[in-house]
């Protein structure tokens, strides 16, 4: 077939060109040099990170300590124990008789194993700084000055070194105080480093309130430098404003490095809340114990104006420091008094009554010639047995011929048995010990004693009166008092001698 020149001309052409195109694309590719390559980018520094500072270990936690002390006044002696734990600390004055500081709930609670009770008191209360109750007056301000010194002897006790220091605590008042007795506590004694573990003292006082509601400001006045240390042995000598002095000893007999439970430091499962003092008390709710013989107080009768159940209490809880196994019966007829004597197991009922209370004479003959009488009482009581119709004891004692000094003197002493300090020597024979120092120390005083066992009992006993000086009793009371504790001496003299 015959194909026109035209044709084949533009076929050639037309496949030509994509051979034309490729040899001029190849000639410039040839001839034109290909662009740089660009450099290649420097790999990013690594910097190592650093390991974080480390935090320096975790103290220990501080050992636990159990520190056993020893108590001597006079003929009297007692045993305590401290154990502490972190931020809390026991006291034991007995086999059934406790005291928790629980420093990290800011309170101290009371237990009686005996009764199963607990009482709790928190420490964070008014220490004085609230306002006073209406109608009480300002007084004047009282200052506790406290010197120590460092003899500079050291001895080896419990494999640390002791320091021997002693220490004077004074009180004073200005002029326009309530309270204008002045006090004098002196300590001689060793000390060591304060432990890690236990409590700090609680915060003190910044008012005291007396008993005529006059509200006096309280100001201390401290030693610069460190504390003065935790004591392992010392004696202290307690003078009032009369010149009287008291003393006391402590000693510790073992300083041991254990580790102990948790459960020592809080209420033991099942144990019940009390009201009161008096029903944490074993002495004035508890069972008997067994080959005791028990002794129930019917409450004190009389005529006389004073306090008839504030001196049963105290007549019944004198007689638990006396080491009797005493409480007291609260039924108002003889009906119900048989019952409660049966089922409190009595082995003796014990009645008591005021025959006579005497005031002294205030003739100006008597007072000029000297011859005035004191106040004085006389009781009458009678111990008998269930079922029997004779007494096996029955006297008098009367406090006649004390003076209203000696007197007031007595009711203090009876009246310190309504506190903690009480309660507790009811059955574990502490009260006769630590009531010693009651010739001259007060309780905001004995608060500041480096002793954990004397600073616990006293901000209790502080606590207990709110804190007011010891209450003076009216004269008649005071006598009575006097009488109760003669009567005390003789029906504990009677008891001791009887078979168990």
């Amino acid at each position: 077939m015959h194909v026109p020149s035209s044709i084949r001309f533009g076929v050639v052409v037309f496949g030509l060109l994509p051979m034309l195109i490729g040899a001029g694309s190849s000639a410039s590719a040839q001839t034109k040099k290909p662009p740089p390559k660009p450099a290649p980018k420097a790999a990013p520094k690594v910097v190592p990170k650093s390991d974080p500072a480390p935090h320096p270990p975790a103290p220990p936690p501080p050992e636990d300590l159990i520190v056993r002390m020893r108590y001597l006044s006079g003929d009297k002696t007692t045993s305590s124990t401290v154990s502490m734990k972190g931020r809390r600390q026991r006291i034991d004055y007995g086999a059934d008789m406790a005291v928790l500081q629980q420093c990290d709930l800011d309170r101290i609670v009371q237990v009686n194993d005996q009764t199963k009770k607990f009482l709790a008191v928190e420490k964070r209360q008014d220490r004085g700084t609230g306002l006073a109750a209406k109608g009480t007056k300002k007084g004047g301000t009282i200052t506790y000055t406290t010197t120590v010194t460092d003899t500079g002897e050291r001895k080896p006790l419990f494999g640390l070194t002791a320091r021997h220091m002693k220490t004077v605590l004074t009180k004073t008042a200005t002029p326009d105080a309530c309270d204008k007795r002045k006090e004098r506590i002196e300590t001689d004694g060793w000390f060591i480093d304060p432990p890690a573990a236990g409590c700090p003292a609680a915060a003190r006082a910044t008012a005291a309130t007396t008993a005529e509601d006059c509200r006096d400001a309280v100001e201390y006045v401290d030693p610069a430098g460190p504390a003065v240390g935790y004591p392992l042995g010392y004696t202290v000598t307690s003078t009032d404003d009369d010149g009287k002095t008291s003393t006391m000893s402590m000693e510790a007999t073992d300083f041991v490095k254990s580790t102990l439970p948790d459960s020592l430091f809080a209420v033991p499962e099942g144990y019940a809340a009390a009201a009161n003092l008096a029903q944490l008390s074993a002495s004035l709710d508890g069972a008997k114990r067994a080959g005791v013989i028990r002794t129930c107080a019917a409450s004190v009768a009389g005529k006389a104006a004073v306090s008839l159940d504030a001196l049963t209490d105290a007549l019944v809880i004198s007689l638990g420091d006396a080491g009797l196994d005493a409480v007291r019966l609260s039924a108002r007829t003889p009906a119900d008094e048989r019952a409660e004597v049966q089922s409190r197991e009595c082995d003796y009922v014990l009645t008591t009554e005021i025959a006579d209370v005497r005031k002294p004479g205030r003739g100006m003959l008597g007072r000029v010639a000297g011859t005035t009488e004191g106040f004085g009482a006389k009781v009458e009581f009678r111990l008998t047995a269930p079922g029997s119709k004779s007494p096996q004891l029955a006297s008098s004692e009367r406090s006649g011929g004390s003076t209203l000094k000696t007197a007031i003197g007595a009711a203090k002493t009876v009246s310190r048995y309504m506190t903690p300090l009480g309660l507790l020597g009811s059955s574990f024979g502490s009260m006769s010990t630590f009531a010693a120092l009651g010739g001259g120390a007060s309780a905001p005083a004995m608060e500041q004693s480096a002793d954990p066992v004397m600073n616990t009992v006293f901000f209790l006993v502080d606590k207990a009166t709110g804190n007011k000086p010891e209450p003076e009793l009216v004269s008649e009371e005071a006598a009575v008092a006097a009488a109760l504790e003669k009567e005390v001496k003789a029906i504990a003299a009677f008891v001791s001698k009887k078979p168990k």
